[in-house]
Formats: C-alpha cells, sequence, structure tokens
C-alpha cells in the first residue's frame, strides 16, 4: 500500500497486514451498511405499499364488502340496506322514507336518491369516501370531508 517495509524488519510486515486488514474491516463495515440501510429502506417502502393496500381498499372490494345491511353508530334509529343491485334503500325505525341506487367510484360510496317519502322533489346525491371496510365495520368520511362516521353490519 504506501507503507515501505523493512525486509528484515518482523514488525513492519506485522503492521502492515494489521493495516491492510483494518481497510479490508472498513471497507466491509461500510458496504454492509449500506446494504442495511439499502435494505431497511425497501422494507421501509414494502410496508408503505401494504398498508395502503390494506387501509384503503380497493373499488371492487367496496362494492363487495358494502352490501347489506347497516346500521349508524351516530343514528342506529336509521338503517341503510345496500342491495347487490345496485340500489338502496333507509328505513328509520323500521319505517322505509328513501330509496336509491348506490356506485362505487374512486373510492367514494355514491348514493343517488331516487324516491323519498318527503314530495318535494328535491332529489340528491350524496358522496362518502369510505375509509375502511372490514368484517362488520365500515368507515366512511361525511359528505363535509372532516366527520369520520362508523357504520356497523346488522
Amino acid at each position: 500500500m504506501g507503507v515501505e517495509k523493512e525486509p528484515n524488519n518482523p514488525m513492519s510486515r506485522t503492521l502492515t497486514r494489521h493495516h491492510v486488514g483494518y481497510l479490508s474491516d472498513r471497507r466491509h463495515y461500510a458496504l454492509m451498511k449500506k446494504f442495511a440501510i439499502l435494505g431497511f429502506l425497501a422494507l421501509a417502502i414494502i410496508a408503505i405499499l401494504l398498508w395502503q393496500w390494506l387501509y384503503y381498499p380497493s373499488d371492487d372490494q367496496i362494492r363487495r364488502r358494502i352490501v347489506g345491511v347497516w346500521s349508524l353508530d351516530s343514528d342506529p334509529m336509521k338503517v341503510i340496506e345496500n342491495r347487490a343491485d345496485g340500489s338502496y334503500v333507509v328505513k328509520r325505525s323500521g319505517i322505509e322514507t328513501v330509496k336509491g341506487t348506490w356506485q362505487v367510484k374512486n373510492g367514494y360510496a355514491i348514493g343517488t336518491v331516487t324516491n323519498a317519502s318527503r314530495q318535494d322533489g328535491n332529489f340528491q346525491v350524496e358522496s362518502n369516501r369510505v375509509l375502511r371496510v372490514f368484517g362488520d365495520k365500515m368507515v366512511v368520511l361525511s359528505i363535509d370531508g372532516h366527520t369520520q362516521l362508523t357504520c356497523h353490519r346488522q
């Protein structure tokens, strides 16, 4: 390397071997450190992607999972039945109050009122971001964009 050896001095050979070994160990340590950092970054990226996939369901997953009868935690007297044919019925205290159609688009459950017990002719569309649907629990972001509503399957 950069150290000259004296031919008959055993200490110079020992120091040189030690010096070369030390450089080799430092390079090995630096290489292992780089691999550890890259491995950690790859693991973090995979974890984020997996979390996104599990946390935010796809439109197809939402369509399959929201079919059924749901009640709102904030209004237990109101029950929403989402049917597989894309229609829904809302009942309050067992009395049918609203009928409509539903679809899922870009993570939003979109409900269009087609018939309401009020005869005012104002039919509306409501769109709620589906945050989670897992088992018997669904969490949506209300139309105001700030309030989370929790529903449970009946």
